[in-house]
């Protein structure tokens, strides 16, 4: 999505795809991302008209961004302290994937299940009995 499409585009769009969030670029950078969080925040709550209001006004664009070994521990720790739901993943200033809270934790749940079978499995391999 650029900067510069408006506000009706980018939830016609979300709507379509059935997603909550957009990356805005420019000249292919990552400049900003757009939630259906700023349209309730920053759209039509503060009087704006998503038909006239473009992206650019109302997208965050101070972005935090992790790469592909940015741990899920640490992807956690970030959407806790800056409050987002949304991680844009980045590699020599190339988007490579976006990391959602649902995606984290899906991978957090996995790891702690992981984390169980192992133990179970030292447990019952030592003889250990109670």
């Amino acid at each position: 999505m650029a900067s510069t499409d408006t506000v009706l585009q980018a939830i016609k769009l979300m709507a379509g795809a059935h997603i909550g969030a957009l990356l805005v670029t420019e000249g292919g950078k990552i400049v900003g991302i757009y939630t259906e969080r700023d349209y309730l925040y920053k759209g039509e709550n503060e009087g704006r008209n998503a038909k006239d209001t473009q992206i650019k006004e109302v997208m965050v664009s101070n972005m935090i961004t992790v790469t592909k070994d940015t741990s899920v521990e640490q992807c956690m720790a970030l959407m806790k302290q800056y409050n987002i739901r949304h991680l844009p993943v980045v590699e020599h200033d190339q988007l490579v994937g976006l990391v959602s809270m649902r995606d984290v934790m899906f991978a957090a749940l996995e790891n702690k299940e992981s984390e169980i079978r192992g133990l179970e499995n030292y447990i019952m391999g030592s003889g250990f009995q109670s």
